[in-house]
């Protein structure tokens, strides 16, 4: 089954304004892009190698509105998301991109990620059995040419990303498993979390993970609020908490710990009520 790759058009309006940039462009020529088509192909070329599935076809560029009606999510409205489309006119999968100048890369995965999947999510929770927050693959390909996307907090987001499920591609190549930082017995990388205790060392272990606490003794996986009570933008810090306590509920799950979300309880706001909603269902 062949897929129509459906872009939203901001992103033509980013690759043309990063195209103008005379060290983005270069960092293009490097890996063989010159134009804006040319990138667009590539992302195109790229997927499909990556994940022969998919087999795009063709692309077809649509508004953002019109976008988020076709993926039936009633959240916010994200300029980032987009979608495969299949034979039959059916959304098979979701779509993202990071702009070239993403100098919030950091914020990006919370920001522009987690909103769409929240809304679809709301849509479908009524209607389904399913414990995902998400009810579609999720393709995320980096288009960042910053040096933010190096960062450590910006590397953990992307492996937070893939234990939830999603699939994430770097056009440009850049390498992040090894803010995981830890070999197998044979000397390789470890480049997947396995387990609770390998997500919390991720996130600063017993005295510095400030999303949430891992009782190993009694087996109890308790979310921690702080970070969202204290923040100036609570609505922001509750996408940025889902982002680390959704794998973190995974894992406790499927290792028979119980969990103790009284914390985000008090927490007010439409996003808060969904992910404890969510929550709920385990």
């Amino acid at each position: 089954m062949g897929h129509i790759l459906v872009l939203p058009e901001d992103l033509r309006v980013k690759l043309n304004a990063a195209n103008l940039d005379a060290n983005t462009h270069n960092k293009w020529v490097a890996i063989g892009v010159n134009t804006v088509d040319d990138m667009i192909n590539r992302i195109v070329n790229d997927l499909n190698h990556a994940y022969p599935v998919l087999s795009i076809t063709s692309t077809r560029e649509e508004n953002k509105n019109t976008i988020k009606s076709r993926i039936d999510s009633t959240g916010n409205v994200s300029m980032f998301v987009g979608y495969f489309e299949n034979d039959k006119g059916y959304v098979d999968a979701l779509f993202y991109y990071i702009p070239p100048d993403a100098s919030n890369a950091n914020d990006f995965f919370p920001a522009k990620i987690m909103p769409p999947l929240f809304g679809i999510y709301n849509n479908i929770k009524d209607r389904t059995k399913d414990l995902h927050i998400h009810c579609m693959p999720v393709f995320i390909i980096n288009l960042c040419t910053t040096s933010r996307v190096n960062n450590a907090s910006v590397k953990k987001q992307m492996v937070c990303c893939e234990t939830l499920g999603f699939n994430y591609y770097d056009i440009f190549q850049n390498g992040y498993h090894d803010v995981i930082g830890r070999t197998d017995a044979d000397g390789n990388a470890i480049t997947e979390l396995q387990r609770l205790s390998e997500l919390d060392e991720l996130l600063g272990g017993v005295t510095n993970n400030k999303w949430f606490e891992v009782d190993y003794t009694n087996k109890k996986l308790k979310i921690l609020s702080t970070t969202v009570t204290n923040s100036t933008n609570a609505t922001s810090d509750v996408y940025r908490l889902s982002l680390y306590v959704i794998p973190a509920v995974y894992f406790a799950v499927d290792e028979g710990f119980s969990i103790d979300a009284s914390s985000i309880s008090t927490l007010g706001g439409d996003v808060a009520e969904t992910l404890r909603n969510f929550i709920s269902k385990f």
